[in-house]
């Protein structure tokens, strides 16, 4: 397999992947923000989704997924990687760089104090939602090998 194919293939599913992770995870946020008066807090919950701030969580999210994936997709098809450690090696490498967008962006709206505190729960769903984006885009990777 060429390498170029293999960066686009990579690309291409890690980027499916983590879209729907995390269209699955804001589907489950949304249920959990939206109790009592369904129409009023939909559009609350819609309201703090247009934030830049997450807007620009988003983007550096998928924007390195997608880098990422072709990595992977080079290692996977091109150097035979065992999927379930190129997995867990790329889905610690998104998590730090979430984790430290989320704890700048805290630190420069609200000062250092209890940063860890306010981002030690979200991040939590954070990387279970890209580890298993990346294990299942590893995972497809492998199996697209054989």
């Amino acid at each position: 397999m060429d390498t170029n194919i293999a960066r686009q293939t990579g690309g291409k599913k890690a980027l499916k992947a983590q879209i729907f992770t995390i269209l699955l995870l804001e589907f489950f946020y949304m249920l959990a923000s939206t109790s009592g008066d369904f129409a009023n807090n939909i559009i609350f919950f819609i309201d703090a989704q247009m934030n830049k701030d997450v807007l620009g969580f988003f983007i550096l999210l998928l924007g390195g997924t997608y880098f990422l994936g072709r990595r992977a997709g080079v290692e996977m098809l091109i150097r035979s990687r065992h999927d379930v450690i190129t997995g867990i090696k790329y889905a610690l490498i998104s998590s730090v760089v979430m984790l430290g967008y989320l704890f700048i962006d805290y630190c420069i709206h609200n000062g250092p104090a209890g940063v860890w505190k306010v981002i030690s729960v979200p991040m939590v769903y954070i990387t279970a939602a890209i580890v298993v984006a990346w294990l299942w885009t590893t995972r497809e990777l492998s199996k697209k090998k054989a």
